[in-house]
């Protein structure tokens, strides 16, 4: 879902960033010049592309999405995880359920090889890193050092 939410922000901008193409194509559209024209017609071309860019960009996620949720684990929060009694990691409660979910179902899960990642520097603070080692998770923040680790254990 953090994902998804950071896409949504860069489309957002994207979308603004067109904004004014859309209104340089309606005024220059006044203009009779050949220039102007050509200028007019190479502003529909890139407003085009933009759009077409933000499709696939978003047919992309979802698709990846779609991937990584075919391929996941659910992982099952307990009562004690939802309340917070068993755990206090990260200040952040949505933040901190979803660290004390993970490594509650990690503890579960021994025999699995598990990892992390996030590049949320919350997910950084040593007491949490501790205890996602301590649970047999490998926690990353980067996302090529997560993909070697992945491709290494496959």
């Amino acid at each position: 879902m953090e994902a998804h939410k950071a896409f949504s922000g860069i489309q957002s901008a994207k979308r603004d960033f067109k904004k004014p193409f859309e209104h340089e194509i309606g005024d220059i559209g006044r203009d009779a010049g050949i220039h102007a024209q050509s200028f007019k017609s190479n502003l529909a071309a890139a407003e085009a592309a933009l759009t077409a860019y933000l499709a696939e960009s978003e047919q992309r996620l979802f698709d990846a999405i779609g991937d990584t949720l075919a391929r996941a684990r659910v992982v099952e929060s307990s009562a004690a995880v939802l309340s917070r009694q068993a755990h206090s990691y990260l200040s952040d409660p949505t933040d901190d359920m979803i660290a004390a979910s993970v490594i509650e179902d990690a503890l579960r899960r021994q025999d699995d090889q598990m990892a992390f990642f996030s590049e949320d520097a919350d997910f950084g603070q040593p007491s949490l890193v501790d205890a996602m080692r301590a649970a047999g998770i490998e926690r990353f923040n980067d996302i090529n050092a997560c993909l070697a680790w992945v491709e290494k254990a496959a």
